[in-house]
């Protein structure tokens, strides 16, 4: 899951999830300055209506922790409008046998659910990150 990515590219990522309205920091988020992790936010950072960011000017979300990655799946969910979002790895359904297999380029999506009427694809990337920064995007 992202693993041929260089820290570069990781920190890209990152930085691009700060550009979108709906990006917030949330509690047990990592973020990064530079090589340093910052501390993870904790409900004692709370001041009267916000919550600290995880260090200076140039902090960004270390999407690589799995804390931070399920943190953003959660802001996700705030910022679209359906009842259940959730990342899978895109499959396609073999029409003769009818068995899923996983395709052959490495890609997820970010699919949503309302009321249980239907299934729609939000957004998709290379990894379970990407496809999440992509629907804090769509969420626009």
């Amino acid at each position: 899951m992202g693993a041929d990515m260089t820290d570069g590219e990781w920190k890209k990522l990152g930085q691009l999830a700060l550009h979108y309205k709906r990006f917030r920091w949330l509690p047990g988020m990592l973020g990064r300055y530079g090589d340093k992790c910052r501390p993870r936010l904790t409900e004692e950072s709370r001041v009267p209506g916000r919550l600290f960011t995880p260090g200076p000017d140039g902090t960004w979300p270390d999407f690589r922790d799995p804390a931070t990655l399920g943190c953003l799946l959660e802001l996700v969910r705030d910022v679209v409008a359906f009842d259940d979002v959730w990342t899978a790895r895109d499959c396609y359904a073999d029409s003769i046998t009818g068995r899923s297999a996983a395709t052959l380029r490495e890609s997820w999506t970010v699919y949503g659910e309302r009321s249980h009427d239907f299934v729609r694809q939000i957004a998709s990337g290379p990894t379970p990150a990407h496809a999440l920064v992509a629907a804090l995007e769509a969420a626009r």
